[in-house]
């Protein structure tokens, strides 16, 4: 989907097509009908669109459950990251089950009790709900220290054992809570996952595909190929699985210039034989790449160069010569982007930097704490010098302003933002001055370890190890 908004009386360019991508999409589609099992592999290099062809699918038209979690680059040192985040969030999904089928998940975890409690205590918290297996009393007792014991066990103790008997483990737990919904684990960026993560998937990734007729359970891997063949295990455990005839590959290359012909045709509002010379320069400007042609149109528009007419109802443009003398924006994404954050009011500004250092997702309720400490403390925040700060229902409208702006989008955990691009994030991250990244780091890393031992969240312990 694609949203761009500029400072001018003209209509929000919006479209949900995706363009360039009509077999890949039909095959999904046709994953999402079928409702069985499968194994797929999305591949290609950056901003070419794999994560919006995940979710240009309607899952849960066809009652598939979709949850997606991405390998961080900060969070490649920590076992099973992205699995973890997964397992825990469809955990919280099952809590509301009926007692039949909580009992069947009891006995999985009773089997598998050993290698799981090790990896992800978090899921276990189900069982303090129902208080069904006495085996699990001792569990309550130690809830408390949950946060204080995960950030004391090594690295080792939290592989949980040989990456076989883990992947048995989530293999046997997936195909659990498979029974009650189809579901679809989108894992993102696995040229960032860790070494046992790799081998753990690779042997979920092979099972699966080998047994494509049995089960409602998709796992579908995406990654970076520069990326990825940067690391000999990652690479090592994509081959073995894509070795296999019953896996998906797809494989997303540059658009060519008719799918940008038609997105602008479509934009704005024209035949595509008028906008052809306008795709031609696009193009050649962006490669193809969607990512770098959107923010090339985000660009053009903030610069006049498209201007909608309220008298002839339609957009006009300037000559195709001007449009060429643009940069190449895959050059300048800091320069376009310092443009668009340059309209934005300073609290976004502000906000945009400090989640630059949180990470992919963007928990709205972190951010608005660690704004609160400071207006509490009577301090001036150390990247501005506004000390007037918004108020706590402000800041969804301030984030929003960033949405706008193509820079954010919402996720699909309630009160999370999510950077559209991962080149967006870096670009914002720069842009902050090094010596204050250092102490925004800190005081994030604090904030979300105090909160994570008040309220039990294990992923806050992980994002503030991340910090320190």
């Amino acid at each position: 989907m694609i949203t761009i908004t500029g400072n001018d009386n003209g209509p929000k360019w919006e479209t949900e097509s995706l363009f360039g991508r009509k077999e890949e999409l039909q095959l999904l589609n046709n994953l999402a009908e079928e409702q069985s099992s499968a194994c797929v592999l999305i591949h290609g290099g950056e901003g070419t669109g794999k994560t919006t062809l995940m979710h240009s699918v309607p899952w849960k038209q066809h009652n598939w459950l979709f949850v997606s979690r991405k390998f961080e680059e900060q969070l490649s040192a920590e076992p099973y990251s992205a699995l973890i985040a997964t397992l825990v969030e469809l955990m919280d999904i099952w809590e509301g089950k009926d007692l039949g089928v909580i009992k069947s998940l009891f006995n999985v975890l009773n089997d598998d009790f050993d290698i799981l409690f090790n990896i992800v205590p978090a899921i276990f918290k189900i069982v303090d709900i129902y208080s069904i297996d006495p085996r699990f009393s001792a569990l309550k007792q130690v809830e408390d220290l949950n946060c204080k014991r995960l950030s004391k066990t090594s690295n080792k103790e939290k592989m949980g054992g040989d990456p076989g008997a883990v992947a048995a483990a989530f293999l046997r737990l997936f195909s659990l809570l498979s029974t009650s919904s189809p579901i679809v684990l989108f894992l993102e960026d696995m040229q960032f996952a860790d070494p046992v993560s790799m081998d753990v998937l690779e042997v979920i990734g092979r099972s699966v595909a080998i047994t494509e007729n049995d089960g409602r359970f998709i796992l579908a891997l995406s990654y970076d190929d520069d990326k990825l063949a940067e690391k000999d295990f990652a690479l090592k455990a994509v081959k073995s699985i894509h070795s296999l005839n019953s896996v998906h590959s797809l494989h997303l290359q540059d658009l060519d210039v008719e799918a940008i012909n038609n997105l602008v045709a479509l934009l704005l509002r024209a035949e595509t034989s008028e906008t052809l010379g306008l795709a031609g320069v696009i193009h050649k400007k962006t490669a193809g790449n969607p990512f770098f042609a959107t923010q090339f149109l985000r660009y053009a528009r903030g610069k006049k160069f498209f201007t909608f007419s309220p008298i002839m109802f339609k957009w006009e443009w300037g000559d195709v010569d001007e449009l060429d003398q643009y940069s190449s924006v895959s050059d300048n994404v800091a320069d376009i982007l310092a443009s668009s954050m340059d309209r934005l009011c300073a609290n976004t500004q502000v906000a945009l930097k400090v989640s630059s250092c949180l990470g992919k997702v963007i928990p709205l309720d972190v951010l608005v704490e660690y704004f609160r400490l400071f207006q509490e403390e009577g301090k001036r925040h150390i990247t501005f010098s506004v000390t007037d700060f918004p108020k706590e229902q402000e800041w969804v409208k301030l984030l929003e302003g960033a949405v706008k702006a193509g820079i954010l989008v919402k996720s699909m955990t309630r009160g999370a933002y999510m950077w559209s691009n991962d080149r967006l994030q870096h670009t914002v991250y720069s842009l902050t001055p090094p010596q204050l990244r250092c102490e925004l780091h800190k005081d994030l890393g604090n904030l979300l370890w105090k909160l994570g031992e008040e309220r039990k969240e294990e992923w806050m312990v992980f994002m503030a190890a991340n910090q320190m």
